[in-house]
């Protein structure tokens, strides 16, 4: 994702990268939980940052550093309670 996401002529950062595998996990049928994390950066003059990141069960399918950012919300595939 992170070569394809360097050569289209758009930023593609992390919340379109998530979006962008969601729809391929939906195609294959996969369940996902899309999380949306936040934090602020300590200083004079603190700065918001934000960060998205999909899972499939315990793996991490884009977006590292997610360790950084508390949860804010999170966006689930339509039909999770048919894969568990």
């Amino acid at each position: 994702m992170k070569t394809v996401s360097s050569n289209v002529p758009w930023p593609c950062e992390c919340l379109v990268q998530a979006l962008c595998v969601n729809w391929l996990l939906n195609r294959q049928a996969l369940p996902w939980v899309t999380y949306l994390g936040a934090s602020l950066e300590a200083g004079a003059q603190p700065n918001m940052k934000a960060h998205a990141w999909v899972c499939v069960g315990p793996h991490t399918i884009i977006g590292d550093r997610r360790d950084q950012f508390p949860i804010v919300g999170t966006f689930t595939s339509s039909d999770l309670s048919e894969f568990e």
